[in-house]
Formats: structure tokens, C-alpha cells, sequence
């Protein structure tokens, strides 16, 4: 092809053009990596910097450890609280720092956050250093590099020592509300929305007549007369929000009619709608009768043996009653109208706050000193009430005083006597124990004393059957063979019962699934009846996932005797029926038979050792044992057993209950 010079120097432009576009593209890829790669360089500086910024000034202590345990990276607060410098930290472990027993616990934790990839969070008390003692909240997380392997620890812990003594303040402070609470001399109630008592105090109780059944969400006006109810209703209280000093009537269990003082207060909540309410309760039934008996009959208060008094409320003498002045051996005119009623008593003070107490509350009870005019003291028990006029004024105070003396040192005997009584109780017991323990013991030691000689003759006498020939000498020697056998069985029941019934005795409780001992104990029965050619079928209707709180070979062996005993006394193609039913924290298995059946002091006596329900035939496998070693089982595990029949030949139910795990409560 002849050459074309316009062509070719296109054709070298072209070239030219496009290794020039190469060189650019490949200087614009080498720009952008450099600007990216800086971009990356400002970035780690930048979280370097702002990591650095956080390990210096967060108040919580922050550390990086290797797999190893060994610091390398901690904040300034964590330097402050192991109260050294950083370069003394970095490279050290807890061991360094710690008690052994908190340093070994703290790289448990770690070891389980590396290997699970899991980040825990706890509470836990450490001794710092400086000895000091403090309670931490904990997060450690693992540590991963940019593949995503773990190279260690990051820990987080912050000192909540003075939030854990603030809650403990809180729990004291409750406690003593409770105390107040509870010992008020008051009666206390508190109501829900819906008017039914939710919350009540003790002397409630003991005013009402009432027990926590009776109480509880029990509508409050149910405790007053309805014509008292109706008049409560029409002073509007909840519109109100409060009320002071209402008198009425409320009736106790014993449908007693008593008077009282009451005080409400509207509880509200957020949104000031009524979340319930609370009521004081003082009883003034004495106070009532008391002032009737003052408006109707003065001669009752005259002929009065107790010690009456009418004072104004300053504590001066209006009026004494024949048994005052008796009481205290004035009747020579001493004691005078006029003069302060506080000069026979010998703590005067005492009597300034009776006043104010009566002002304030309508009534004081209480017991005191008295002093005689020739100045000696006696115990009295002093009743002061507010007096109140037909307007319902308060003009003086009625004072009651009782001489218990005699009722002082009959109580002081009294606690006497409780005491050397205690002791005495104590002294029972203790002997009561150390005769249970020698009973223990002499039965342990009788039993393997009994086990000695029989474990020859029990292996001997098979032995000495099979050489015989004489029939009449095997079936002696087969009766003989029962007798060993049931002498040994005897002697293995005892000592059980007596070793379950010993203070020593332990269980191993652990979580067990109900279901697979008891298929387990039924297959084994099952074998046992083949081989005894008992056509019984015992069925296994509980639940597979009930999961009890027991000790496995005891709870086993429970169930292995009362199935044994159930196919025991069923006939001939009977049917042995087990089922579990749920009662709240509990569970009550059932085993069912169609046996023969119990009467009513069958039944009452089943669980007695050595007790047989048929007792007029020798049986050589029956010790009279297994259901007392049954009983003690389930009482060790804190239930009840006990059994129930129509009546003979109606069959029987054994009933047995359990705890139930605590996996299976919360389902």
C-alpha cells in the first residue's frame, strides 16, 4: 500500500492522543489513592485523637487488655483508682493490683467474654489498693481487630458505691415507715380505687376482730351500718380530698357495734384521678360510754371504784370521785378543786403532754406513776378523754385511773415463770434429742448387728437347697429362705427410716424431670410383673417437661413404692393410672389402682410404721415400711402425701406434691 503521509500522521496523532489518556488515567487512579489514603490517615488521626481525648477525661475507668490479661491501654480514672502512674499499669494484670480471689474471679470473666464473643454486665464489690472497699457496675466486651479476631478485652466500670448506700438508705427508710406502720396505735386502712382495702395495719386487726381473709380487698362498706355508710357518702369526701374527725360506727367480725373516729384522706394520682384513699380509725367506744355515763347518771361516776377526775385543759382539779381521793389517801381535803392534778403523779412533765395528746387525738391510755400523800409509789393505768358539750365543744377532760400494782407484779411473776418455763422447755428438748439421737443410733447399730449373722445364712441356704432331695426338707428350707429374706428386708427399711428420720439426714435437691423417673420406675415394674405373670397395665399420663426440685434416688425410690404397692393390691388385668396436676408453686402427682380398697381407720393409719392393711396374713414381702419411708421423703422435700378411697373394693388414690423448679413456675 503506497504510504499516505496525511494518513500517517493521523494514524501518530491518534497514538499520541491515546497513550496521553493512558498516562492520565493512571495519574488521576494515583490521585485518588493518595487522596483516599490521606483521607484515612485524618480519620485514624482524628479517632486517635479523640480516643486519647476520652481514656483522658471520662470519669468512668476504661482498659484495653490482651489475651493474656495484661493492660495496654487504660483511662486516667482507672490510673487515679489503682493510684499509680500509667507507665506502672501498662503490661500488669489484676494480680498486680488485686486480692487473688478478685483478680482470679475478674479473668474468669474475661476468658468467658474472649471464648462466648459474649459482652457481660454485672455488679460486684472490689478492694481497691488503698484498701478501701467499693461497689462497681461492669460491661466487658470483647476486643476485635479488623479481621474480626478476638485480641483481647475493653472493660468499662464505674463506681456506684454511693448509689448502692442510697439504696440501702431507701430500704431503712422503708423499713421504718413499716415499723411505724405496723405498731400504730391507730387502726390504719388504705383503699383502692374501687373502695376495697388493699393495706391495713396490725392494730386493724385487733380493732375489727378481723384476719388478713377478711381484709383482704374486702369492700371498705361492708364495715359500717349502711345508714353510717350513707352518711359517710353524704360528706363528699372525694370532692373534698380529705376529712378529720368523723364520728361513726363500725361493726366488728362478731357483728359488735363500736365507735369510732375515722380521718380520710383522697390518694390521687398524676392526672389527679383517684387512685384510692387512706383512713386513721381511733376507737372512742370507751370515750362514747363514758360521756353518756357523764350526761345521764353522775351518781354512776360517784359511786365509781375507779379513780375519776374532771380537769379543764390546763390540768386543774374540776371534780374528784370518793375512789380518787381514796386511791391516793387524800380524803383528809389535801387535794382540792382548783388546784393541778399533776401533784399526784411523779413524772409531772407526763402530764403536759397527756393534755395536748388528748387536745390533739380525743384520748390518751397509758400507764403511769402515782404518789401517795406519803409519798410513795404505785403503778396506775391512766385514761384521759376530751369532754364535749351539746355543741360539740370540748370544755374539759374526764381522767380514769386504774391501781395495777398487783397487776404489775402478777406480770413480772408471770415473766418469771415464762422464763424458768423456757428453760425447762429448753432442758426437754435438749434431752428429747439425745434420746432421738441414741434411738438413732441403737436402732443403726442393732441393724447391722441383725445384717451380720443373716448375710451368711441368706447366701448358705440356696445353697444347701440345692443339694437337697427330700421334699419335705426343701420346703422347710424354702420357708426358711422367706423368713431370711424378709428379716433382711426388715432390717434395710428400719435402718432407712431410722437414717431418714436422723437430724443428719441430707437431701441432694437438684432440678429432675418427673416424667423420666417415673417411665423409668414403670418399666422396671413391668418387667417385675412379667416375671410374676401379673397382667397389670400401669399408665404414665403426665406431663414430659414437669421438672420438679428433688433429690433423684429418693424421689425414685418414693415412686417405685407406691407403684409397687398400687400393682400389689390391684387384681388380675387391673390398672394403675399416674397423672400430675399443677397447684401454683406445686405439683400433686396422683397414682390411682383398683385394688381392694380402705375404710375410713385404713386410711388414718396407712402412713403408721409397721402398720399392714391386712393383717391377718403373713406377708413375707410386706414389712409394713415403705409407705412411712414414703411419708418421710415427701415431708423432707417440704410436701404432703396422703391417700383417699371410695371404700373396699373401690381401689385407692396416692397423692404426693412437690415443688416445681423454678424454670417451670415462670411457664
Amino acid at each position: 500500500m503506497p504510504e499516505d503521509p496525511d494518513i500517517e500522521k493521523e494514524l501518530k496523532e491518534a497514538e499520541k492522543q491515546g497513550l496521553l489518556k493512558k498516562i492520565l488515567k493512571d495519574d488521576l487512579n494515583q490521585s485518588n489513592s493518595l487522596v483516599i489514603q490521606n483521607e484515612i490517615d485524618e480519620n485514624i488521626h482524628l479517632k486517635s485523637n479523640l480516643l486519647d481525648s476520652l481514656l483522658e477525661n471520662i470519669p468512668d475507668s476504661i482498659y484495653f487488655k490482651d489475651k493474656n490479661g495484661r493492660y495496654v491501654e487504660t483511662s486516667a480514672a482507672k490510673v487515679e483508682h489503682l493510684k499509680t502512674d500509667k507507665e506502672s499499669i501498662i503490661g500488669k494484670t489484676d494480680f498486680d493490683f488485686y486480692l487473688e480471689e478478685e483478680a482470679k474471679k475478674m479473668r474468669d470473666d474475661e476468658n468467658y467474654v474472649m471464648e462466648n464473643k459474649e459482652v457481660i454486665r454485672m455488679e460486684e464489690k472490689i478492694t481497691r489498693p488503698n484498701g478501701n472497699t467499693v461497689w462497681v457496675s461492669v460491661v466487658k466486651t470483647p476486643w476485635f481487630d479488623s479481621k474480626g479476631n478476638v485480641i483481647g478485652v475493653i472493660g468499662i466500670s464505674r463506681d456506684i458505691t454511693l448509689q448502692k448506700e442510697a439504696e440501702r438508705a431507701l430500704y431503712l427508710s422503708e423499713e421504718k415507715y413499716r415499723t411505724i406502720f405496723d405498731n400504730s396505735a391507730v387502726a390504719i386502712m388504705m383503699t383502692d380505687e374501687s373502695e376495697n382495702i388493699i393495706q391495713w395495719n396490725n392494730y386493724t386487726e385487733q380493732l375489727l376482730g378481723m384476719g388478713r381473709d377478711d381484709l383482704l380487698n374486702r369492700p371498705v362498706r361492708s364495715l359500717y351500718p349502711e345508714v353510717e355508710w350513707c352518711k359517710i357518702r353524704q360528706e363528699n369526701i372525694r370532692k373534698k380530698g380529705m376529712q378529720h374527725h368523723l364520728e361513726t360506727k363500725m361493726l366488728r367480725k362478731d357483728g359488735e357495734l363500736i365507735d369510732v373516729d375515722i380521718s380520710l384522706s383522697v390518694l390521687k394520682g398524676k392526672n389527679s384521678e383517684v387512685t384510692g384513699s387512706i383512713g386513721v380509725v381511733t376507737n372512742i367506744t370507751d370515750r362514747k360510754k363514758m360521756e353518756s355515763e357523764l350526761c345521764i347518771k353522775d351518781s354512776a361516776i360517784e359511786s365509781s371504784i375507779n379513780a375519776i377526775a374532771i380537769t379543764d385543759f390546763d390540768g386543774n382539779i374540776k371534780y374528784l370521785n370518793p375512789s380518787f381521793l381514796r386511791l391516793w389517801g387524800y380524803e383528809s381535803g389535801k387535794v382540792k378543786v382548783g388546784e393541778p392534778i399533776d401533784k399526784v403523779l411523779k413524772d409531772k412533765d407526763k402530764f403536759v403532754e397527756i393534755i395536748n395528746t388528748v387536745k390533739d387525738k380525743d384520748g390518751w391510755v397509758g400507764t403511769l406513776k402515782g404518789e401517795r400523800e406519803n409519798k410513795s409509789l404505785f403503778d396506775i393505768q391512766l385514761s384521759a378523754t376530751k369532754v364535749k358539750n351539746n355543741k360539740n365543744e370540748p370544755i374539759c377532760m374526764m381522767i380514769s385511773i386504774v391501781d395495777i400494782t398487783r397487776r404489775v407484779w402478777a406480770e413480772k411473776k408471770l415473766h418469771q415463770l415464762n422464763v424458768s418455763l423456757e428453760q425447762k422447755v429448753q432442758e426437754r428438748t435438749a434431752e428429747i434429742e439425745k434420746l432421738l439421737k441414741q434411738k438413732d443410733e441403737f436402732i443403726g447399730q442393732l441393724g447391722h448387728d441383725l445384717k451380720t449373722p443373716l448375710s451368711p445364712i441368706n447366701a448358705l441356704l440356696p445353697l444347701v437347697r440345692k443339694k437337697e432331695n427330700n421334699e419335705q426338707s426343701i420346703k422347710y428350707l424354702d420357708l426358711a429362705i422367706k423368713n431370711v429374706n424378709y428379716m433382711k428386708n426388715l432390717i434395710e427399711k428400719t435402718l432407712k427410716l431410722a437414717l431418714i428420720n436422723s437430724t443428719s439426714f441430707k437431701l441432694d435437691i437438684e432440678d429432675t424431670n418427673a416424667y423420666e423417673i417415673i417411665d423409668r420406675v414403670i418399666q422396671n415394674r413391668n418387667h417385675c410383673l412379667k416375671e410374676y405373670n401379673k397382667d397389670i397395665k400401669i399408665e404414665n399420663l403426665i406431663e414430659k417437661n414437669i421438672v420438679i426440685e428433688a433429690d433423684k434416688l429418693r424421689f425414685e425410690e418414693l415412686v417405685d413404692n407406691i407403684i409397687s404397692n398400687a400393682c400389689k393390691y390391684s387384681p388380675h388385668g387391673g390398672k394403675v393410672t399416674i397423672k400430675a396436676e399443677r397447684e401454683e408453686n406445686k405439683i400433686r402427682f396422683s397414682v390411682k389402682d383398683e385394688g381392694q380398697g380402705m375404710i375410713k381407720e385404713q386410711i388414718e393409719k396407712i402412713f403408721d410404721e409397721f402398720y399392714k392393711v391386712d393383717e391377718s396374713r403373713h406377708d413375707f414381702h410386706s414389712t409394713g415400711l415403705g409407705l412411712s419411708i414414703c411419708k418421710r421423703i415427701v415431708e423432707k422435700h417440704g410436701g404432703n402425701i396422703w391417700v383417699e378411697s371410695p371404700g373396699i373394693d373401690k381401689g385407692s388414690i396416692f397423692y404426693f406434691t412437690f415443688i416445681l423448679s423454678k424454670d417451670n413456675k415462670n411457664k
